[in-house]
């Protein structure tokens, strides 16, 4: 880990930084909307995946294990019930998945 730090400003100390100066609260509006957009593009594009895509993208996520030869094991970071409410699937799909991605490589 890496020593980090952080600003907070509080919401009344905000509102008034943004009176005083609002060409901040332009600035933020802007920031905000393009988050927003990419937000936007980001959930369109997981709707347009397929259970396997979804799945293949988190386990890339989660790569923390050690390779072995041609083999990689991965330790999932949370339960299978979890993971299915990610991806959007069941836990029933998910284990078939799974497997067959243990199968096929």
């Amino acid at each position: 880990m890496e020593p980090t730090e952080f600003c907070l400003i509080l919401g009344s100390d905000l509102k008034k930084l943004t009176g005083q100066f609002p060409e901040i609260a332009v600035k933020i509006l802007e920031d905000l909307s393009v988050r927003f957009e990419k937000a936007e593009k980001y959930v369109e594009q997981l709707n347009q995946r397929s259970v396997d895509q979804h799945l293949s993208v988190l386990l890339e996520l989660s790569v923390n294990g050690e390779k072995k030869n041609t083999v990689i094991e991965i330790t999932l970071p949370v339960s299978k019930g979890e993971i299915a409410s990610m991806i959007n699937t069941s836990q029933k799909t998910l284990s078939r998945k799974l497997y067959d991605f243990r199968e096929n490589g």
